[in-house]
């Protein structure tokens, strides 16, 4: 359950920021954007898109140990690009504060972020402590040890007899 749930999110996120490239650089439309911010935009949301499609190959791989890391990445990344894309649209709109549509996603990217961190929270081993388990036996063994000896008597303090 856990690699489904990554996976589709990792999924989600990789549409998401792929659709977003390919619209701020013109693609969709057949036109070709010159301005040199709406390039680096679309490449930085196509990096984006590729550091989630590696998360969702990663989370479908056999080992566990890879995922947390690159998915913190993307997350990271995408919280960048999606800020820088806010500010861009604020500018241009003229407005102080950030729409509804960036404010939703970065909702969206956070709870993203959460359920990750939950699900590698759940796949970590919990640890148990043995020590109280340990000192008991170990006083067990001394007592019965002990009382062994003073059975047989042959204690530390009685001198055994020659013959």
């Amino acid at each position: 359950m856990q690699k489904i749930l990554i996976t589709s999110l990792a999924a989600y996120w990789t549409v998401v920021f792929a659709v977003g490239a390919c619209g701020v650089a013109g693609l969709s439309a057949g036109i070709h954007a010159p301005d040199l911010f709406a390039t680096a935009m679309a490449v930085a949301q196509a990096l984006v898109a590729l550091l989630f499609l590696w998360t969702a190959f990663a989370a479908l791989g056999h080992g566990d140990e890879g995922v947390d890391d690159v998915a913190r990445l993307a997350l990271s990344a995408a919280v960048l690009v999606s800020g820088a894309v806010a500010v861009e649209q604020a500018v241009v709109a003229g407005a102080s504060t950030p729409g509804a549509a960036s404010t939703m996603q970065f909702a969206a990217l956070a709870a993203t972020y959460l359920v990750i961190r939950a699900e590698a929270a759940e796949r970590k081993p919990r640890s148990v402590d043995y020590s109280s388990a340990v000192a008991r036996r170990l006083a067990v063994g001394a007592a019965h040890g002990s009382m062994l000896s003073r059975l047989s008597r042959r204690g530390p303090e009685i001198v055994e007899s020659d013959g």
